[in-house]
């Protein structure tokens, strides 16, 4: 009896080749790069009018230029229909910060409150704030560059982001960084993003600050959400929203050392805020009571306050009592 194997052999290759093909597309899949950054010639439309607001908003500060290498990462525009990305812009920018920042060759600049330092100045100007903390006109370091951004969030996990680098006294608009990644790989994208700035700023960091950055482990992402709500909110000059938040991303994540860092910042920008009201208020007082002092009076209230002089000295009072007139004495007669 003669038995055909054929079919049964044709069956068994066909599974083994399909299970080899989903294992390749698998294989693929891990060692596929999970962020992809491309250079671009000109910047994105959004980023290039985020860059020209921030270069004459820089301005305006009129900061003082130092020989180091000066540079500031702006809140990201966020383009997404779920709101609970609408602050991460913030946050990402802060992440991005951090990250430069651990580069001998840069000094980093903090410009998330640029309304508060810009009033800060003005106050300063005035000598209305106390000198211990005065953030003088000509003494605030100017921005050189400035880093500006977007991050497109579609429905779904996608994630796409965009960046460039405005020259302050210029005002040009260096390269484009492009990137897609996902939600689930936000924090990779960041890290890679930060050393294709480090390159395009022509830096090189050390073993040490490589070392330094790869200790900088980023939060999980409900975390980071209530930290990105908590930099908007600090931003806007919300400080108790934004210490909410911040204790809310320590909360989730008690290792989140940038949350923790805020939380320390806001202290101490509360204290100061604090002590720049006290210092205020005889100030206003005194200003207060000059401006009452010189009130031109119009002449009908000069009259009227005639009449009622007038009437009170004629009118006699309704509880004055009549004085008797007074008698004349008579002569007394003495006898011879």
């Amino acid at each position: 009896m003669h038995t055909n194997f054929r079919p049964t052999i044709r069956r068994a290759v066909g599974r083994s080749h399909r299970l080899i093909a989903a294992l390749f597309v698998v294989l693929c899949a891990n060692c596929a790069p999970a962020v992809k950054i491309e250079t671009r010639v000109a910047a994105s439309p959004v980023d290039s009018v985020s860059a020209q607001l921030a270069v004459g908003h820089e301005r305006t500060l009129h900061g003082r230029v130092v020989q180091r290498h000066t540079i500031s990462v702006l809140a990201f525009q966020v383009v997404s229909a779920d709101s609970a990305y609408a602050a991460m812009g913030y946050g990402f920018a802060e992440l991005l910060l951090a990250d430069l920042s651990v580069s001998h060759q840069l000094s980093v600049l903090e410009r998330a409150h640029i309304e508060d330092i810009r009033a800060e100045v003005a106050l300063s100007v005035a000598h209305k704030t106390d000198a211990a903390t005065a953030v003088h006109a000509g003494h605030l370091v100017a921005a050189r560059q400035l880093v500006v951004g977007s991050l497109v969030i579609p429905p779904g996990n996608a994630l796409t982001f965009s960046t460039a680098i405005a020259d302050v006294p210029t005002g040009a608009i260096g390269e484009s960084l492009a990137g897609q990644s996902s939600i689930d790989k936000m924090f990779t994208a960041e890290r890679q993003l930060a050393l294709r700035l480090f390159t395009e700023l022509g830096i090189k960091l050390t073993k040490r600050e490589l070392a330094t950055l790869d200790a900088l482990q980023p939060p999980n992402l409900q975390a980071f959400l209530a930290f990105s709500k908590g930099v908007r909110a600090e931003a806007r000059g919300q400080l108790l929203e934004a210490a909410v938040n911040y204790q809310t991303a320590t909360t989730l994540d008690p290792k989140f050392t940038l949350a923790h860092e805020h939380i320390q910042n806001l202290t101490k920008r509360a204290a100061s805020a604090a002590s720049n009201e006290i210092n205020e208020r005889p100030t206003r007082a005194a200003e207060a009571t000059s401006a009452d002092s010189k009130t031109p009076v119009s002449k009908s209230e000069v009259k009227d306050a005639a009449e009622v002089t007038d009437k009170e000295t004629k009118t006699p009072s309704s509880k004055a009592k009549s004085v008797p007139a007074p008698i004349s004495a008579k002569p007394v007669k003495t006898k011879p």
